[in-house]
């Protein structure tokens, strides 16, 4: 498939024209700007004379866009071809959605506000499965957590791996802590559960007996309500997150069903975007501006003439030269647009 040669053209006109003549090479489509530092540039990346204000936004909307089209590509995978071409969208359908902006990022508002509740709820459920596991062996407690003892005497919950343990830790406290009482609430295979009573003023002297030798206290000490009550409630509150969890992923499903327009809002801000930062590297005056591209050489009688008849410009083109590096555009009668096409693009 042949090159097409392309011109360079230069293009200078009135400041309060810009937008206008930028935005008709990129309905042209086949024009790549030249910016000061010599980066080829689509002629679609410039068009406000203000590129500052926006860029942070714009930004932020892309990320945020790119992020949902990947979620997307997760909830509603497609096979595609193994060659596939690019994909192709008709004006109409671009346009539709980009007159959907507000509505689609709406819609990310939406899925992000999704994705926290539901990382939230994940790091709950993590939380009361940890509470049920280390309150199962304590289910047959028929005692308020939140009872540590009284104004004279304070409560301990642990467990030991074995009765060695325990017979060291009553051996220490008769010796150490005679004011004190061990009482074994429970043992199976899981080990042994133990309430240790202690008067007040010895209770550093009891702690540091458990941490010598090993005792796991119990964390939800001090907590409402006895193990099976804690437990009865933990278990609604798993199942209350499991249903917003699947209503949440539902929804999230549905918002993300539409990947199409996503992708096409996602093109049409990064344009935007380019549009604003390149637009500072134009040169010019206060009342005028000047740029230069590349446009195919059988393109330029025609864009040059029908830049003349709608503003105020001066042109100028010449051949590439043999050490310049320019966009390579293929000989595809459906990418280099004829007389008539180019006519409508420029046209009032």
């Amino acid at each position: 498939m042949a090159i097409v040669k392309m011109d360079r053209l230069t293009i200078v006109g009135l400041e309060k024209d810009k937008n206008d003549i930028v935005e008709a090479l990129t309905n042209l489509g086949a024009f790549e700007v030249i910016s000061e530092q010599g980066d080829d540039l689509s002629a679609s990346d410039v068009a406000t004379t203000d590129p500052d204000s926006r860029l942070a936004a714009l930004q932020h909307d892309i990320t945020r866009l790119e992020k949902v089209i990947e979620l997307n590509r997760t909830l509603h995978p497609e096979k595609k071809a193994l060659f596939a071409g690019k994909r192709k969208v008709s004006e109409a359908t671009f346009r539709q959605a980009v007159s959907r902006e507000a509505d689609l990022l709406a819609a990310v508002s939406r899925i992000e506000h999704n994705q926290a509740a539901a990382a939230e709820l994940s790091v709950q459920q993590h939380r009361l499965q940890a509470a049920q596991t280390m309150l199962e062996p304590w289910q047959d407690l028929d005692l308020d957590l939140a009872e540590e003892g009284t104004k004279s005497v304070c409560l301990f919950l642990c467990s030991a791996d074995s009765a060695d343990q325990v017979n060291q830790l009553r051996e220490a406290l008769n010796e150490d802590v005679p004011e004190s009482f061990l009482h074994i609430a429970a043992e199976d295979e899981n080990g042994l559960r133990l309430v240790v009573a202690a008067w007040r003023p010895r209770v550093s002297v009891v702690q540091g007996h458990l941490r010598r030798l090993n005792f796991n206290p119990l964390p939800l000490q001090g907590e409402k309500g006895t193990p099976r009550q804690q437990m009865d409630a933990n278990a609604g509150l798993l199942a209350a997150n499991e249903a917003e969890l699947d209503r949440i992923q539902r929804d999230t499903i549905e918002l993300t069903r539409d990947g199409k327009s996503f992708e096409i809002l996602y093109d049409a801000l990064t344009i935007r975007y380019d549009r604003l930062k390149t637009v500072s590297s134009l040169s010019g005056t206060q009342k005028t501006f000047w740029m230069e591209g590349w446009v195919p050489f059988n393109l330029v009688a025609e864009v040059t003439k029908a830049l003349e008849q709608r503003f105020l410009v001066a042109t100028a083109h010449r051949p590439a030269a043999a050490d310049e590096e320019f966009p390579i555009l293929f000989n595809n009668r459906q990418l280099v647009k004829p007389y008539e096409v180019v006519v409508e693009m420029f046209g009032p």
